[in-house]
């Protein structure tokens, strides 16, 4: 490697960890999920415009036993919104250092670039497309969206063996909760905490998260409305009988898809009717639980051969559900479709049969299926 880009990738390295501290905002949506007074978790970031709109996002690896498994860390993606405002775009499971931006760009964004241990791919190197609407769930997982690579890309977070790397994972002073880890104040810490969700869950209409760190404003509607706040109770417990006796991956990967449609809800907040949204996507939410425990009953199967595919489309239809669902297989890839008129929906995924014949989106690939006799 010549000098200069030795020297590129340093400035690089330097201007990803030389950053002012993140948005608070930011640090109470990372606490929420991945904070702990009693485990440490640590945090690096770095700061580039992936959308080309001449703002920053924020990157952020994740380094801790409360948010890392055997397959890695997590990688998160936060996009400024409106005038001091952030979201999450993305949570990206097992992923390692370095991590790097590429140049090409899918649906506007910059393609990331990450480590990974265990790929299915031939490469420890995967690239992530945005799909639209977020980066991959699960980095060393099958997707259209992850591919092998040798190119790392810009360095935006460089490979590090210290297990103290980065900031400290603290929850803002503002929310009234100390942040701290030392043996001192955990004892402290665990009754103020404890004080603060118990208020904050106290009466039958309190939703399961704590409504004192609400973030996003679907959670500040949640949180005001009863029947929302009721929605995400079932949606909470039927989660937590799933993730019981899971495997340390299979609960990372299940966590990372929540985070993600945890996004799309709070998405809800810019509908003329977001009241309306929300419980639609709760619902929504609930069926595709039920359907991955098997506590949903099956209407029919059917079986389409399509066009240039050797792998078969299998369908199993849900009539029973509110609303409507239909679960999709096709080949190692499952997405769960929700009736919508004439089609089945969601995202990037769309089903539409007419006498036998079926039209299937399956993100940017169009399937042309018939109905196996």
């Amino acid at each position: 490697m010549s000098r200069r880009v030795v020297a590129t990738a340093a400035l690089l390295l330097a201007a990803a960890t030389a950053h002012a501290e993140l948005p608070v905002e930011v640090q109470r949506d990372l606490w929420k999920d991945y904070g702990s007074p009693r485990v440490a978790t640590r945090y690096r970031e770095a700061r580039v415009d992936l959308d080309g709109n001449g703002r920053e996002d924020i990157v952020i690896l994740l380094n801790g036993k409360r948010a890392c498994s055997r397959a890695g860390c997590p990688t998160l993606v936060y996009a400024p919104e409106g005038k001091d405002g952030w979201r999450r775009v993305a949570t990206i499971a097992a992923t390692q250092a370095p991590i790097g931006v590429a140049a090409a760009r899918n649906a506007g964004w910059r393609d990331l670039v990450v480590h990974v241990r265990g790929s299915r791919t031939a490469s420890p190197i995967v690239e992530l497309s945005f799909d639209g609407g977020t980066y991959p769930a699960n980095a060393a997982a099958k997707n259209p969206f992850v591919k092998p690579t040798e190119q790392v890309g810009d360095v935006l977070i460089g490979a590090t063996d210290a297990a103290n790397a980065g900031e400290m994972l603290t929850l803002p002073p503002e929310t009234g909760i100390a942040d701290t880890v030392d043996a001192e104040s955990v004892k402290a810490t665990r009754k103020i905490s404890a004080r603060h969700g118990k208020a904050a869950a106290k009466g039958p209409d309190a939703p399961s998260f704590n409504c004192g760190l609400a973030m996003a404003n679907s959670e500040k509607l949640i949180c005001d409305t009863p029947e929302l706040a009721a929605l995400d109770r079932e949606v909470a417990a039927e989660l937590a009988k799933m993730l019981k006796g899971q495997p340390e991956d299979r609960e990372t990967e299940l966590n990372s898809e929540q985070h993600i449609w945890t996004t799309t809800r709070n998405a809800c907040a810019t509908s003329a009717d977001a009241v309306g949204c929300v419980r639609t996507a709760y619902r929504q939410r609930l069926v595709a639980l039920k359907i991955q425990q098997g506590l949903a009953t099956v209407s029919s199967t059917r079986t389409y051969d399509c066009k240039n595919q050797r792998t078969p489309l299998v369908a199993a239809f849900y009539a029973e559900t509110d609303p409507k669902a239909v679960a999709l297989t096709w080949g190692k890839s499952k997405a769960v479709l929700y009736a919508d008129g004439a089609r089945y929906a969601d995202g990037l995924f769309e089903f539409r049969e007419d006498n036998g014949k079926v039209v299937s989106k399956w993100h940017r690939l169009t399937l042309n299926c018939t109905l196996r006799p």
